[in-house]
């Protein structure tokens, strides 16, 4: 049975019974992006400056163990877009130089905007989130946002399909 997330700011405002059946999805992202080894395949249509400033300690983590990161997003072409400079925080820093070592930023084929809708996180080709969130400030806190974790063969089929 896969586990389901919501973001912590709603969460709290569970009752007791319910607030038991999800966990937090901030912490979870989180310790997914982290714990990567190998290859970490991450896919969001729309990223923020703040989302990848909180999620840059994670994946650069992911980095530092040796994991390759592919980041599949839209909207890089222009420099003014949120995504562009979204990767640009991402890959600044301390932090970022890690990352940029191992990252890879993909964007889809024009005729393929439709799917990248989808919200997904695959570590290691075993573990995964699939959800609402956005990588952004919004989608991270402020939303009311949910996912669940992946089994290993979820997370397989959704990678191949990627």
């Amino acid at each position: 049975m896969s586990q389901l997330y919501c973001t912590w700011s709603h969460r709290s405002s569970f009752s007791n019974s319910l607030r038991s059946e999800f966990g937090d999805l901030d912490y979870f992202i989180s310790d997914l992006l982290s714990k990567a080894r190998e290859r970490l395949l991450v896919v969001a249509p729309y990223l923020s400056m703040l989302g990848m400033s909180r999620l840059q300690g994670p994946m650069a983590t992911a980095a530092e163990n040796g994991a390759w990161i592919r980041l599949v997003t839209c909207e890089l072409r222009d420099s003014d877009s949120w995504n562009f400079k979204s990767v640009q925080k991402l890959v600044a820093g301390p932090e970022g130089m890690i990352i940029r070592n191992r990252l890879r930023v993909l964007c889809p084929a024009t005729d393929a905007l439709t799917f990248i809708h989808a919200k997904l996180i695959i570590a290691d080709h075993i573990r995964g989130y699939l959800g609402s969130a956005n990588l952004s400030g919004g989608g991270l806190d402020r939303n009311f946002e949910v996912g669940v974790a992946l089994s290993a063969d979820q997370a397989g089929a959704l990678e191949r399909l990627v």
